[in-house]
């Protein structure tokens, strides 16, 4: 038997387009300014497929999968 971590998803709504999810370095700054501890977003991925947007879109949804369940918490 394994053990799989638990993680918890939450919508992030009007984020800005030029965040770029598969950057590493784009959610450490996201933990950073939300006063998260450090590997706490393991993932974040765009909810429309950005070949959906229009060319003048600015903000798009967001989902970020956390670790912690107080941070999702607080991220509500």
């Amino acid at each position: 038997a394994t053990l799989k971590e638990r993680t918890y998803m939450v919508v992030v709504p009007f984020m800005p387009t030029s965040f770029r999810p598969t950057d590493n370095t784009n959610l450490r700054q996201m933990e950073q300014e939300n006063g998260w501890n450090e590997g706490t977003v393991l993932t974040a991925r765009w909810i429309k497929p950005v070949e959906r947007r229009t060319s003048t879109q600015r903000v798009a949804h967001i989902l970020i999968t956390l670790t912690d369940p107080i941070t999702a918490n607080n991220a509500i």
